[in-house]
C-alpha cells in the first residue's frame, strides 16, 4: 500500500513539474514575441519599418494580430506608401485599422489575391497614399510622423504556419524606398487547457470535428466523431463579438453525428465561431460566411 500511494505521489508531482515546464515554455515563447524591423533598400535612408505579431502561439479562435509601423525620421514627406502581406489561406482577415500619431486615419484594404505574391499564399495589399485608386487615399508621412497599422486575422485551422513574407514601399525625394522582413511561424493548437489529470499523457477520449463546405453560403455542416456512443452534444455559434447567434443540441448515435447552420438571411458576412461540448469533451472552430 505505501509503495502504491508513493508511486501516486511521484506520478502526480511528475505531471506537475511537466505542467510548469510547458506554461514556462509559453510564457517564454511568448515574450520573445517583439517588433523586429525590415531591411530597408536603399540602406543608410533614416526611416524605420517595423513588423511584430502579438504571439507566435495560439489557440485556435484567437485573434492573430499584426502591426506594421512606419516612422519617417527624415527631413522629407514620405509619399505613395503601401504595405504588402502574405498569410496562409487557413487565415482569415476580420479588420485593419490604422493611425498617424495615435490619430485614427483612412487606410485602402485589398485582398485576398490568390497566388499573386506566392503559390499557395493569400496576398492582401494596404494603401495609405494612392490618388489613382481613390481620392480618399493621399495619406504623406511626414516628417517625424509614425504611421501604425494593425491587421486582425483568425486562423480556420490548427497546426504550424509561417508569414511568408511583407514589405513596404514608398517614394521619398523622387526616389523608391522598399522595406522587407523575415518570415514569421505561428504555431495555432486546438485548445490551450492544461490540466493535472494523468490524461493528459495518454488521452483516452476525443471529440473531433469538421466543417463543410469552409467558407460557406447559404448553408455549413459541422461533422463531429467523439468517443461517447451516446449522450447529449451541444452546440453554440457565436459572431466575432462573443454574442450567440445559433445554439442547438442533439442525441450522440454511435459515436458520430453533424449539425447543419443555415444563418438567417440578416446575418452579416464574416468570421463566426463554434463549440461543441458533451461530457468531458469539446471542439472549438472557425466558419467563414460569404455572401
Amino acid at each position: 500500500m505505501y509503495g502504491s500511494n508513493k508511486l501516486k505521489h511521484i506520478q502526480a508531482d511528475t505531471i506537475h513539474m511537466r505542467n510548469i515546464l510547458i506554461i514556462l515554455t509559453v510564457l517564454i515563447l511568448s515574450a520573445t514575441v517583439s517588433a523586429t524591423d525590415d531591411f530597408i533598400h536603399p540602406s543608410g535612408i533614416s526611416v524605420i519599418s517595423r513588423h511584430s505579431v502579438n504571439s507566435v502561439n495560439l489557440t485556435l479562435g484567437d485573434t492573430l494580430v499584426i502591426s506594421r509601423t512606419l516612422i519617417n525620421n527624415t527631413a522629407s514627406p514620405l509619399t505613395t506608401v503601401s504595405f504588402s502581406e502574405a498569410v496562409p489561406p487557413d487565415f482569415s482577415l476580420i479588420s485593419v485599422t490604422a493611425t498617424v500619431n495615435g490619430i485614427s486615419t483612412e487606410i485602402g484594404s485589398f485582398g485576398p489575391y490568390t497566388d499573386s505574391v506566392l503559390n499557395g499564399q493569400h496576398s492582401y495589399h494596404w494603401v495609405a497614399d494612392s490618388p489613382v485608386l481613390s481620392e480618399n487615399l493621399s495619406l504623406q508621412i511626414l516628417p517625424s510622423d509614425s504611421l501604425e497599422l494593425t491587421a486582425r486575422f483568425v486562423c480556420n485551422g490548427v497546426g504550424s504556419f509561417t508569414l511568408p513574407f511583407h514589405n513596404m514601399i514608398g517614394i521619398i525625394n523622387g526616389s523608391a524606398l522598399f522595406a522587407e522582413g523575415n518570415p514569421v511561424d505561428i504555431q495555432v493548437r486546438l485548445s490551450s487547457d492544461i490540466s493535472e489529470d494523468s490524461d493528459l499523457l495518454i488521452p483516452n477520449s476525443s471529440l473531433l470535428t469538421r466543417a463543410w463546405p469552409n467558407p460557406f453560403n447559404p448553408s455549413v455542416t459541422i461533422d463531429y466523431e467523439t468517443s461517447y456512443p451516446s449522450g447529449q452534444i451541444n452546440m453554440i455559434i457565436y459572431d466575432v463579438l462573443g454574442r450567440t447567434v445559433y445554439d442547438d443540441s442533439q442525441r450522440i448515435k454511435d459515436g458520430t453525428g453533424y449539425f447543419n447552420w443555415k444563418p438567417k438571411t440578416t446575418q452579416s458576412s464574416g468570421t463566426y465561431f463554434y463549440r461543441l461540448t458533451t461530457g468531458s469533451q469539446s471542439a472549438v472552430g472557425t466558419l467563414l460566411l460569404i455572401k
